[in-house]
């Protein structure tokens, strides 16, 4: 497979550079962000495509500053016959859904949402297996505290699908300002 050069680099890459920002610039960009990754989810996943491998270091950055996944070496397309992993759980959409909650959650904090205070993995581990999530901060607009609230659900079945996040009011505001700067950048081929 061959990519665009992604010029931004990685999101893992930019994620200290976003905590340096004031407050109301990093919500307006994570927000950006946030409403991107879903428009990109949601096309692999009405494509019956599993990405399976969604973190900052697969999301890159161009210098328009949208954004592209990358890496699909674990991605998988769904048949009926693929509805289990190895571990013995349904493969679906809502394990990209948490991975993408996880992605939003640090793009806020500067930390992963089931980091305990050693931050040692097994007890990451046991934070996730027990649903114990950290609180976003105060700063955080209602609206996206909920929606990454439940994307983190420890039942994958309270996790909204990319097509439902992209119902959010403020992503639709955010893709439609995006639809109309697209539109005013394509050149006028008409001649006077």
């Amino acid at each position: 497979m061959i990519t665009e050069y992604c010029e931004g680099g990685d999101l893992r890459k930019n994620i200290s550079e976003l905590q340096k920002l004031p407050v109301k610039e990093r919500l307006m960009r994570v927000w950006e962000l946030f409403a991107q990754i879903a428009l990109s989810l949601n096309h692999l996943h009405s494509h019956n495509v599993l990405h399976r491998d969604i973190k900052p270091e697969n999301i890159f950055l161009m210098q328009d500053g949208s954004i592209r996944l990358g890496d699909f070496g674990l991605a998988k397309i769904l048949t009926e016959n693929d509805y289990a992993t190895y571990a013995g759980t349904k493969t679906t959409e809502q394990s990209d859904i948490f991975a993408f909650g996880c992605v939003i959650f640090e793009l806020l904090t500067g930390q992963h949402p089931f980091q305990g205070k050693s931050k040692q993995e097994h007890e990451m581990i046991e934070n996730i297996k027990n649903g114990k999530v950290a609180q976003l901060p105060d700063w955080v607009s209602q609206g996206m505290k909920e929606i990454v609230m439940a994307m983190l659900s420890k039942k994958s079945e309270d996790r909204p699908k990319a097509s439902v996040i992209l119902e959010q009011d403020t992503i639709k505001m955010y893709l439609r300002s995006r639809n109309m700067n697209t539109r005013s950048n394509i050149p006028n081929n008409q001649t006077n």
